[in-house]
């Protein structure tokens, strides 16, 4: 657990890395998050410390694919059983045999009722494929 004066001291520092001199420069928040994932926090402690949801959480790490970040969020496979991961992996293989996008519904449909669609999000981007793959 990470107490609320580490969590500021972190933040504070990260602010201070990044600020600008003259005129101060806000820290997108998926940025921040980013921190913690280097940290390797676990999504809900990410969500904990910072007072998200883990919707928002699992939201940034898609934003951070989007941008093509180069944080190492392998470590978020164990966020969901390893068979899980490996059916949405095969899934995800499946879907872009037939469309340029990797969309939920799609995937939900091969996965099933008992995988969600947050662990899908995750596995998602652990696999470097954003919400929107195809405007890049």
């Amino acid at each position: 657990k990470m107490s609320k004066k580490e969590l500021e001291r972190i933040q504070n520092e990260f602010v201070g890395k990044s600020r600008e001199p003259e005129h101060e420069k806000k820290v997108p928040t998926h940025e921040v998050t980013a921190e913690f994932i280097k940290e390797k926090k676990s999504i809900k402690e990410i969500a904990r410390v910072r007072d998200l949801t883990p919707e928002t959480v699992i939201a940034h790490i898609e934003k951070l694919v989007a941008d093509e970040s180069r944080v190492d969020m392998r470590y978020l496979r164990r966020e969901m059983p390893p068979s899980q991961f490996i059916k949405i992996e095969k899934a995800i293989k499946e879907v872009l045999k037939k469309e340029k996008e990797v969309r939920l519904t799609p995937i939900k449909n091969i996965v099933g009722p008992n995988v969600s669609f947050l662990n899908i999000r995750l596995a998602r981007a652990i696999l470097g494929y954003g919400p929107k793959e195809d405007n890049k």
